[in-house]
């Protein structure tokens, strides 16, 4: 598996994101939930098993339709 650009992101405790709706906030409660502690390698081979990886063609765009079957929902 190739190596990429990697981000770290911390959290900031005086930090708001009034910008955030409460959906797109408990959207990305659940992505920390389910991937926070998983490493770049687990995650990709998380992602290469989803619709929407198998069924879209190499830098192809990805459908918005393979949100309905993704493995967080």
């Amino acid at each position: 598996m190739g190596e990429g650009t990697g981000y770290k992101f911390l959290p900031s405790e005086d930090k708001e994101y009034n910008y955030l709706t409460a959906e797109d906030k408990e959207i990305l409660d659940t992505v920390i939930r389910k991937f926070g502690r998983a490493s770049k390698n687990r995650i990709v081979k998380i992602m290469h098993l989803e619709d929407a990886y198998t069924e879209t063609a190499s830098n192809d765009i990805i459908q918005f339709k393979y949100t309905q079957t993704l493995s967080l929902s």
